[in-house]
């Protein structure tokens, strides 16, 4: 989905995210031209969701509660086919997070799976470091690459893996870009903004296109972000995302997208 079909069909995303970037969650979406709601409550998913572009699942803040809602609106949204997009965050960082990831994993279809390398590779069962929800990723690209190759073929879903380097991981093919601006590792919730953005624009037709698109996106928001503001400026960054998340146009994407064709 390109921005000009997104901001008039104003896709609803059914977010249940983590508590520390609920509200940044749903701003940069508005911003982009997305719908959403943040909906947790068992009885009303099957509501919310009938209505759904996608369904967004963070782990950040889990807790049991929050994992019996998780399950619940996952269910659902498999039943209604509507798209999961998994952010895993802090798998590996204890066994409770990288078990209930797994289970979800086994137990529903996930659209796509998106987090840092650590994440992803803490879900194969490679040895990464982690500190807290942090990756702690000092290898080559090479390394990217198969651990993303690793987590589609264990999985069988659309893998986003995103840091210095970002990969998309499908299977049609893959590719790797570099990181839009090191602003986004200045402010808390930038990898949650993007499962967020991959979500409203996903297309299961075209997977690995729309969350190209979905990703070329954001890149070019926040580089758009760093040159009003200047590298010094991360508290300023944060407000000219939104800015630049309302304003940039397919025009701008398309020459990002082409470059990295």
């Amino acid at each position: 989905m390109n921005l000009n079909t997104l901001r008039q069909v104003n896709p609803l995303v059914v977010c249940q995210t983590n508590s520390v970037v609920t509200h940044m969650t749903a701003n940069h979406l508005i911003a982009l031209g997305a719908s959403p709601v943040m909906s947790e409550a068992p009885n009303e998913q099957h509501e919310m969701l009938q209505y759904a572009h996608a369904l967004l699942i963070n782990i950040g803040t889990l807790n049991d509660q929050k994992l019996e809602y998780m399950h619940h609106a996952m269910k659902v949204a498999n039943e209604l086919e509507v798209p999961i997009i998994l952010d895993p965050v802090g798998a590996g960082a204890t066994s409770y997070r990288t078990k209930t990831v797994l289970n979800m994993i086994d137990k529903y279809k996930i659209a796509v799976l998106k987090g840092n390398f650590g994440e992803i590779a803490s879900l194969v069962g490679a040895s990464e470091a982690m500190k807290g929800v942090d990756s702690q990723f000092d290898g080559s690209e090479d390394d990217l690459i198969a651990i993303a190759k690793k987590a589609h073929d264990m999985f069988s879903c659309n893998i986003v893996i995103t840091g210095e380097r970002d990969i998309i991981y499908t299977s049609d093919k893959y590719e790797t870009y570099t990181s839009g601006t090191v602003l986004f590792t200045k402010m808390t919730g930038a990898g949650c903004v993007l499962g967020s953005i991959i979500g409203a624009m996903y297309s299961p037709i075209d997977s690995f296109e729309s969350i190209k698109y979905a990703l070329l996106t954001y890149h070019t928001a926040g580089m758009n972000a760093e040159e009003i503001v200047t590298l010094d400026r991360p508290g300023a960054f944060q407000v000219e995302l939104l800015n630049q998340l309302h304003h940039v146009s397919d025009e701008e994407v398309r020459v990002l997208f082409d470059d990295r064709a």
